[in-house]
C-alpha cells in the first residue's frame, strides 16, 4: 500500500513538472527569447504624419475597381498600362509607376487564420476588421511582451503577432512607417518618398505602399520610383492628394 502510493506520489509529481513546463516554463522561453531576438522590422511601428500639405498641382482624376481618386500628374502612358482582373499598374512618361489593386473585406483576418475561426479570433484579439488587425499588429513590440505572464495563451499570442509582423511589414517601413486615411478611410504608409534607402542600386527613392482600408474592402496604391526622373521626386504633399481624394464609387471601372 505505501508503495503504490509513493507511486501514485511520483505520478503526480511528474504530471504536474509536465504541466508547468509545457503551459508555463516553455511559453516564457518562448517570450524571453523573441524579446532578446527580436524578429526583422518588430520594433517598427506607425506614427502621424508630420506633412500634411496638399499638392495643387494639374492633375488626373482616376477610378478603378469602384474606387475613385486623384493623382498630381497627367502624363500617363497608356501603351504601358497594364490591367488585370484587380490590379492595374499605371506607367507615367516621366518613368514613376503606380501600382493600383483591391482586396476584399477581411483578407488578412481570414488569410492568416481561415475563415471558420474568423469570429473566434475576433473576440480573442479585440478586432473586427482586417485594419483593426493590422493595427494591433503593427503597434505590437518585442518591448511589450508580458514576459512573465501565467497563461500560455498570452505567450504565444503575442509571439505569433510579432512573427506575423515581422512578414507584413516591407522593406519600405524602414525609411518611413506613418498612418493614413481620411474620413471613410484608415490605412496606412509604408515607406518616405524623399528617403534614400540604403540598399537600393542604383540609388534611388524609396518605393511607398500605402493601405487604406474600409468596410468595403482595402484600396492598395504603390509608388515606385526607381525610374522616375523628376529630380525633386514623389513628395508626401503628393501622396497626401492621393490619400485625401480617395473615395468610394458606384461600380468598377478598369
Amino acid at each position: 500500500m505505501r508503495q503504490l502510493r509513493r507511486i501514485l506520489v511520483l505520478i503526480a509529481v511528474m504530471f504536474a513538472i509536465i504541466v508547468l513546463t509545457t503551459q508555463w516554463i516553455l511559453p516564457v522561453y518562448l517570450s524571453i527569447e523573441t524579446a532578446n531576438k527580436p524578429p526583422i522590422r518588430s520594433r517598427l511601428v506607425p506614427r502621424e504624419l508630420l506633412d500634411h500639405s496638399v499638392a495643387t498641382a494639374p492633375g488626373t482624376k482616376l477610378s478603378y475597381f469602384g474606387y475613385e481618386f486623384e493623382i498630381p500628374w497627367n502624363d500617363i502612358d497608356e501603351a504601358k498600362t497594364k490591367s488585370y482582373r484587380d490590379m492595374v499598374v499605371l506607367t507615367f512618361h516621366s518613368g514613376l509607376k503606380l501600382m493600383v489593386g483591391v482586396s476584399p473585406p477581411k483578407l488578412w483576418l481570414e488569410g492568416i487564420f481561415g475563415k471558420s475561426k474568423t469570429t473566434a479570433v475576433e473576440q480573442s484579439y479585440g478586432v473586427h476588421s482586417d485594419y483593426d488587425l493590422l493595427k494591433t499588429m503593427y503597434t505590437s513590440t518585442p518591448d511589450k511582451i508580458h514576459l512573465w505572464a501565467f497563461s500560455p495563451r498570452i505567450h504565444y499570442r503575442e509571439t505569433f503577432l510579432l512573427a506575423v509582423k515581422s512578414t507584413a511589414i516591407l522593406p519600405e517601413a524602414e525609411t518611413g512607417f506613418f498612418y493614413a486615411g481620411n474620413s471613410t478611410n484608415q490605412g496606412f504608409q509604408e515607406g518616405d518618398p524623399q528617403a534614400w534607402p540604403s540598399n537600393y542600386r542604383p540609388k534611388s527613392r524609396s518605393s511607398v505602399a500605402i493601405q487604406l482600408f474600409s468596410d468595403q474592402g482595402c484600396l492598395n496604391l504603390t509608388l515606385f520610383q526607381k525610374d522616375f526622373l523628376d529630380p525633386a521626386g514623389v513628395t508626401q504633399a503628393d501622396l497626401n492628394r492621393i490619400i485625401q481624394s480617395v473615395q468610394r464609387v458606384n461600380g468598377s471601372v478598369a
